[in-house]
């Protein structure tokens, strides 16, 4: 289940995960795939809950609709600072999320703000000199005004707040250690001290 890309491919680089790209598919069997004389096995490919650990090259800028979609044993996800395009539903039913590796310095610009948009659940974020931050789990709930067709988008938790900590796509240490008094009060203890 653990897989780690690579930066090109027959001296091409891979630039994009695509949509749905490492969503759950049916096995394919070995017949299909090469002449083993075990017509009956099954490949079972390294996506959906087979896949527990994924490194992304330092290539990849874009990650499009639904590329982890339904991979419900991904438990760390790495990837280089070029991320910055990332579309909806990226992470969908990840429920088993834990760790993103950010190969980069905590002062260098990542995508790691989109990233971390996609991400509703309780996640540290690890940079490449050692630092570890934890982002809370953010909660969100639409409220509709039926009749005169109004939403209204509302957050619970510190984690939203949390997740907004960048300027100009680098991570901004003051506003983070800011949100600590407000989460004192929103947060269960064992949060409180992953933050600290």
């Amino acid at each position: 289940g653990a897989l780690s890309l690579p930066d090109t491919v027959d001296g091409r680089p891979i630039t994009a995960i695509g949509e749905k790209c490492f969503a759950p598919v049916q096995p394919v069997p070995l017949s299909r795939c090469r002449r083993t004389g075990e017509e009956d096995a099954s490949l079972l490919p390294v996506c959906g809950e087979n896949l527990s650990t994924l490194s992304l090259g330092d290539a990849v800028r874009d990650l499009h609709y639904a590329a982890f979609s339904g991979c419900r044993h991904l438990t760390r996800l790495s990837l280089g600072p070029a991320v910055s395009g990332v579309g909806s539903q990226v992470f969908t039913q990840c429920s088993s999320l834990e760790r993103v590796d950010m190969r980069a310095l905590p002062q260098q610009p990542t995508g790691l703000r989109r990233v971390l948009g996609g991400i509703s659940s309780d996640i540290t974020v690890a940079f490449s000199d050692g630092t570890r931050l934890f982002f809370p789990e953010v909660f969100e709930s639409i409220d509709e005004n039926a009749p005169a067709h109004l939403f209204s988008l509302h957050f619970e938790g510190r984690g939203y707040p949390y997740r907004q900590c960048f300027r100009q796509e680098v991570f901004n240490f003051s506003e983070y250690d800011a949100q600590f008094p407000l989460a004192c009060g929103e947060e269960p203890v064992p949060a409180l001290v992953r933050i600290a």
